[in-house]
């Protein structure tokens, strides 16, 4: 068995739509049952028992991978209206694990037995329940069902108000996740019909989204400006700005004195309550039929580090464009720097693409792949090189808070576009693109690993090296350098080129490099030191 080839599909509990501590305890058991599989293969007797244990045990991890899979990519809505089967699902793999740990653990070598029993024990303690609001959620809705309702055809206000409060307790809250969740049912309609399973293509149907349907958004006011979501426990700033307290703490204890939002400098640090704020976030969440926040955000390092990057950018005066709060919408051309050449306004509204409308509310799925297209035909087609860093700039703003146009866009082809373009702009020698393109390209492998491997075959790691040599555009690389660093596959490719002693001298006292770029070279030191390997290379460059 390919473990690598495990580990690549394995889908993490963050990634799981809904049953997310269920997919988290699984998770958790799955990745301990790979990390000791090559030591089970190595240890296995050439006897027919021994390979039907092992067989047993892989089959049994393709079920735990399944169900994680199941989760991570099925609507939300059906996931809600499953749980019970769902629930059933991760005790039928879990007792799979289980009973084939068994045979395994009496066929290999007692080091390896007392791992396996340590991993059963784990097991057999686990104890999977499903989340009590997906539970009611998901009651909710097939109570609709069971009247033989379409939300479709739906002129009931009243069901068309349950069907939206159970949308928003979903976080189904935005055009854009509404069209997440229609793609999600358009695949599970489709493979019902080709497996001809009528039963499920009408349950799935109908709950299909009703496109014209309003699925209420929280308002900006109310969330923070860092995590992006419902704020638990607002606090007020020197600046005026209101941010969730863990967030904007984790961002003064992190050495920045200045306001994420708006770079002001801050006279002093105090935090007072948003009492008025989070009353408003109590009232709004009544109206809509969801839970208050009763705690903060569990991961903050994302968006931490995205306004990190930009509270970078913006002291260089690169940027323009609000910190965190860029939505599509209100996206507009940032200007290149006065020394890039510059085409007229009147050429640029011909030739611009909007990239905020690829996600609008009545855009298709099909009209968004065609934009993709015309954004892409321009990258490869346009020789001027200003032209190309206008529409490399307005995507990299779309992706800087959009998961789902990273994961489409790294799937049409922009991650070796923005290469290309980023190559061009190194031959150039233009370190306004430079920056660009290796910020579009951050944007675009922020959580998503499968984006990062293809900027590895792509070639970007040889651009960065190329990059480093110049001190204008030593702080983008950095950052690329940094976000690539935190994959596996990268670590030893990183680790073996130029990057190791270009981070080392940046850190060298007396060095005139800004505070986030030595940041950025000590946590990518940091991700390459856990790759094993890469220990030597460290310690000799001092």
């Amino acid at each position: 068995m390919d473990v690598s080839e495990l580990e690549e599909n394995l889908f993490a509990a963050s990634y799981a739509k809904l049953h997310r501590d269920m997919c988290k305890e699984l998770s958790a058991v799955y990745c301990k049952v790979l990390s000791i599989f090559p030591s089970l293969e190595e240890a296995r007797p050439r006897s027919k028992s021994g390979i039907q244990a092992l067989c047993s045990l892989h089959i049994a991890l393709e079920k735990a991978k399944n169900i994680l899979q199941h989760c991570s990519e099925s609507s939300k809505l059906y996931l809600a209206i499953t749980g019970d089967a769902v629930l059933l699902k991760f005790e039928k793999a879990k007792s799979a694990l289980i009973d084939s740990l068994r045979r395994v653990e009496d066929i290999v070598p007692s080091s390896i037995g007392s791992q396996i029993l340590d991993i059963i024990g784990e097991l057999e303690h686990t104890k999977f329940l499903l989340d009590p609001s997906e539970k009611e959620v998901g009651d909710r809705i097939i109570a609709l069902l069971q009247q033989g309702k379409k939300f479709d055809n739906a002129t009931d206000n009243s069901e068309l108000e349950i069907f939206h409060q159970a949308a928003t307790r979903l976080s189904i809250t935005s055009s854009r996740s509404a069209l997440a969740e229609r793609r999600a049912l358009k695949k599970l309609i489709d493979r019902a019909r080709a497996e001809e399973d009528k039963r499920k293509e009408s349950i799935f149907g109908s709950i299909n989204f009703k496109k014209s349907g309003q699925v209420p958004t929280p308002p900006e006011e109310l969330r923070c400006p860092i995590s992006l979501q419902l704020m638990c426990d607002p606090v007020i700033i020197a600046s005026g700005q209101t941010y969730e307290r863990v967030c904007i703490e984790k961002w003064f204890n992190d050495g920045h004195n200045s306001c994420p939002k708006t770079q002001q400098q801050l006279p002093h640090l105090s935090l007072t309550p948003n009492y008025c704020v989070k009353g408003l976030i109590a009232s709004w969440c009544e109206q809509n039929g969801i839970s208050v926040p009763a705690e903060p955000p569990e991961s903050l390092d994302l968006n931490y580090w995205r306004l990190a990057l930009s509270d970078t950018e913006s002291a260089n005066s690169k940027s323009v464009d609000s910190i965190g709060l860029c939505t599509l919408k209100g996206v507009e051309t940032v200007p290149l720097e006065e020394t890039s050449t510059i085409v007229s306004e009147q050429q640029q509204h011909k030739e611009e693409v909007n990239v905020a409308d690829v996600y609008s509310e009545e855009t298709s799925e099909i009209n968004v792949l065609e934009k993709y297209q015309d954004i892409l035909a321009i990258l490869e087609k346009e020789e001027d090189l200003a032209k190309k860093c206008k529409v490399v700039e307005n995507v990299r703003l779309v992706l800087k808070d959009d998961e789902e146009a990273r994961i489409l866009m790294g799937a049409n082809g922009f991650v070796e576009a923005f290469s290309r373009f980023l190559g061009s702009a190194v031959d150039e020698n233009n370190a306004a693109a430079q920056e660009t393109g290796a910020m579009a390209l951050f944007n675009l492998a922020v959580n998503n690993n499968r984006n990062k491997e293809l900027m590895l075959t792509s070639g970007v790691i040889p651009l960065l090296e190329r990059m480093i040599t110049c001190s204008h555009s030593q702080g983008p690389a950095t950052a690329l350098y940094l976000n690539l660093s935190c994959l596996e596959k990268a670590k030893p490719v990183i680790g073996s080129s130029q990057a190791v002693p270009f981070f080392v001298k940046l850190l060298v006292p007396g060095e005139h490099t800004e505070t986030q770029c030595k940041l950025d070279a000590l946590h990518a030191l940091y991700n390459l030191s856990t790759h094993s390997p890469n220990i030597p290379t460290l310690l000799s460059c001092n």
